[in-house]
């Protein structure tokens, strides 16, 4: 309910009316445990990057990514993934998040690949090729962030900054390539028992 009345404050009307209880207590769900996942994923990834840097990226991305193709997969609605993504953000933050507003961003981008890989196929086709296909939408809208973040733009010039970014890529490629695996499978298996209802929606199961 607070979605919905979040929706028409916003003035999307529209938007509203394509949503049901069922979708909203759906996407409750999956923004109170992945807010909660996610704080503490948060605390994993910051050490992990004091370590091994941004080569630490195809083992935290997907921890994070794949909530989104979840939210997508199991709701099947417009900007399902980037409404459980942000809402979800605020909630890592009050749980205590050590990266701080900055989270809002990052779910931001996270939660739109999806949405617009998804969206691509008129959230009709719901199958392995485009789950990676979001998975590597949430994973690369934010390498304009990391690209400063680790310092990219200080080294690219360099020979050997240039291929450590290049390595980066091919990392980040590989964590997208996970987050749809795992949010697809995840998908199918609580399909299963029963959180989503059937749809019209065109799916081939792999």
């Amino acid at each position: 309910w607070f979605l919905l009345g979040l929706f028409k404050m916003l003035g999307i009307k529209s938007l509203t009316d394509q949503y049901t209880t069922y979708d909203i207590m759906v996407m409750a769900v999956l923004i109170a445990a992945g807010g909660v996942v996610k704080a503490y994923w948060g605390q994993v990834r910051m050490i992990l990057e004091s370590i091994m840097g941004p080569y630490a990226t195809f083992i935290v991305g997907p921890g994070f990514y794949f909530w989104a193709i979840l939210a997508c997969y199991l709701v099947r609605k417009p900007l399902s993934g980037t409404i459980s993504m942000v809402l979800g953000g605020v909630l890592e933050i009050l749980v205590g998040n050590p990266f701080g507003l900055p989270v809002l961003a990052f779910n931001f981008w996270e939660g739109l690949g999806p949405d617009i890989a998804y969206s691509a196929f008129k959230l009709k086709k719901y199958t392995v090729p485009v789950a990676i296909l979001a998975g590597l939408g949430a994973s690369y809208l934010g390498v304009f962030y990391s690209w400063y973040y680790f310092g990219f733009n200080l080294t690219f010039n360099t020979p050997a900054g240039r291929t450590a970014f290049f390595i980066f890529l091919g990392e980040k490629l590989l964590s997208g390539i996970i987050a749809g695996l795992i949010g697809h499978y995840l998908g199918v298996a609580l399909e299963k028992v029963g959180v989503r209802p059937p749809a019209a929606a065109v799916v081939e199961d792999a």
